[in-house]
């Protein structure tokens, strides 16, 4: 068992009153108090890995990954710095770097539930669903009441067109936090992809209770009910998505779906043209 650090007393005050203000989000008051802790002790490589964890917080990620840096000279087996540092990276988009870290996390502690989400998030991001879906699968093996992973899970999956998974994904999901919305988003999609519109539709009014300005489930409520053939219905849920995001490029979408269905062309033809506008690729 290695020996406790000796903290001269001002920076253990100093290094308390930082931890305090971190709590409440004070994220500036906290790095000058951990500034200060390094004043007193340079030596102290927790208060490096504090200053990353305020800066990161700050967005200020170029010197967080300073600090974290600084960390790693001291104490090069520090799992929380690694999983910092990656923070940093990914924050700096600087993707590949990050996952590489994840991993050196990961050998340290290959129980780290923080790294394994992590490197789920950047993989996804990435597109690459498949290994973004191992990782997943890894943390629900060590935490299987996580229920967020349940829901990105489900979101690798739909990518893979694995529909009836990903909605079992969303629904354990659901069954860990009822309230959770965006697994209520995610079930309504893939009821929707599965052409099961109705469940789908019910999904997305379970959302909408939830979170009534929730653009997401507007829009997939929009897609059940174009399923169904009910245009005018469908229309009015795009509409309703635009009155809270009128840039939101997949209520246009849909906005001209159903003005189409209705056989109103001229107005699909305008509602198209300024879903292109804000994405010229959305069809692709």
């Amino acid at each position: 068992m290695s020996e406790p650090v000796n903290i001269p007393k001002n920076a253990n005050v100093c290094n308390s009153k930082g931890n305090a203000l971190y709590s409440n989000k004070q994220y500036e008051e906290a790095l000058e108090a951990y500034e200060q802790v390094i004043r007193l002790d340079p030596h102290l490589a927790a208060a490096y890995n504090r200053k990353g964890q305020a800066l990161n917080d700050l967005k200020r990620c170029e010197e967080a990954l300073l600090a974290y840096e600084q960390a790693l000279r001291m104490d090069p087996s520090d799992v929380h710095t690694y999983n910092g540092k990656g923070k940093a990276l990914y924050g700096l988009n600087r993707y590949e770097e990050a996952l590489l870290v994840y991993e050196q996390a990961l050998y340290i502690d290959p129980d780290n539930v923080h790294a394994y989400y992590a490197k789920g998030s950047i993989l996804y991001g990435l597109n690459r669903y498949e290994e973004a879906l191992l990782a997943y699968e890894q943390v629900l093996r060590i935490d299987s009441y996580h229920a967020y992973t349940y829901y990105h899970k489900g979101n690798a999956l739909r990518h893979l067109l694995r529909y009836e998974e990903a909605l079992r994904a969303y629904e354990q999901a659901l069954q860990l936090d009822p309230h959770l919305t965006a697994a209520y988003n995610g079930k309504g999609q893939a009821l929707n992809d599965l052409k099961r519109y109705e469940e789908a539709l019910s999904a997305c009014e379970q959302a909408l209770r939830i979170s009534p300005n929730n653009v997401y489930a507007y829009n997939s409520k929009g897609s059940a009910l174009y399923g169904l053939k009910l245009y005018e219905e469908a229309l009015e849920a795009y509409e309703q998505a635009l009155r809270i995001d009128l840039d939101n490029v997949y209520a246009y979408s849909g906005k001209a779906n159903a003005l189409h269905g209705l056989k109103l062309y001229e107005e699909a033809l305008e509602a198209y043209e300024q879903a292109l506008q804000l994405d010229p690729n959305v069809d692709k």
